[in-house]
């Protein structure tokens, strides 16, 4: 590559923006007849083994407009829920830069500067050295955009990660008008138990349904001094317990250990454990309340007591 081309993307972190450069355009011109650069933004380039990564589309979209904010499945990177996809599309909202473009989902979307955050160490620099401060949308309007876009699996991830159900209730009232909000209130208000899986929404869901069983989600018990096990749907007036377990639940032998364990400390305690797999309770969401009565009304009888409490 030629040696001022070379330098000036060393310069520019990986990105050679044609305005801090105007006496490269020829060359550039040139190395771009060979291959060697790629149009990442209009009078924006990168090295072609590098244009369609992730960091230097965000680093190109920071250097082409600065007060750009990542949106959705890029705030999602930016908070580091995950890592980015190879060739990723870069969602942001742009003032001033108008329509999407290869590689770029954009909008003019306005944000409440209160809820943008500013991430310093977000990224990894392009070069390896140091890393891009970019701009996002915080993590409630994140889990609201992505559960607009993909269901109600995001705020699932939310409320797991400890993220407030009334915070994803105002931040929604303070994006009013927006394509998609009547379904994110119906997830909501479906989240008032605060499911922490697509399953335990669904019998969550199933079981409001139903009026004769007196349960609670995520019940909590001391299950030994010092230590509180977190109960997916509990009836405490009969010590009746359900867990909702998805196969990575125990993805090791550890968490599969654990597990037994705490039933062993809830068993010392009186409580009965039912553990049924995810799949099944997605498969047939009434089948799994029908059978939460039905184990309620056997436990009741058993220790002679009323299903419903």
């Amino acid at each position: 590559m030629d040696d001022a081309i070379d330098a000036a993307l060393r310069e520019g972190n990986g990105v050679l923006s044609v305005g801090q450069h105007p006496t490269l355009t020829w060359r550039i011109r040139r190395a771009r007849e060979r291959g060697e650069l790629q149009t990442v933004l209009r009078g924006h380039y990168a090295a072609a083994e590098v244009a369609s990564s992730f960091a230097i589309r965000v680093q190109v979209l920071l250097a082409a407009d600065p007060d750009a904010i990542l949106l959705g499945p890029s705030a999602a990177v930016a908070l580091g829920w995950r890592e980015p996809d190879p060739d990723e599309v870069v969602h942001a909202s742009s003032q001033r830069i108008q329509g999407s473009r290869a590689g770029f989902q954009l909008t003019r979307r306005r944000i409440d500067p209160d809820l943008v955050l500013e991430r310093g160490d977000a990224l990894a620099s392009p070069s390896g050295q140091g890393s891009i401060g970019i701009r996002c949308t915080n993590e409630a309007v994140t889990s609201l955009d992505l559960a607009r876009e993909s269901g109600p699996d995001s705020i699932d991830t939310a409320l797991r990660g400890g993220q407030k159900l009334a915070t994803l209730e105002s931040t929604l009232e303070q994006q009013k008008g927006r394509v998609g909000n009547r379904d994110l209130r119906r997830y909501l208000a479906d989240s008032r138990d605060e499911p922490w899986s697509a399953a335990e929404r669904a019998g969550h869901i199933a079981l409001h349904r139903r009026d004769d069983i007196d349960w609670a989600a995520n019940v909590e018990v001391e299950r030994s001094p010092g230590q509180r096990a977190f109960l997916d749907i509990g009836l405490a007036s009969l010590c009746l317990a359900f867990e909702i377990d998805g196969y990575e639940h125990h993805g090791t032998r550890d968490s599969f250990s654990a597990d037994r364990l705490r039933d062993l400390d809830l068993r010392r305690l009186g409580w009965e454990v039912v553990r049924l797999p995810a799949d099944w309770v997605m498969e047939d969401p009434g089948r799994f309340a029908a059978l939460v009565s039905e184990l309620a009304e056997l436990r009741a009888a058993t220790l002679g007591l009323s299903p419903s409490g």
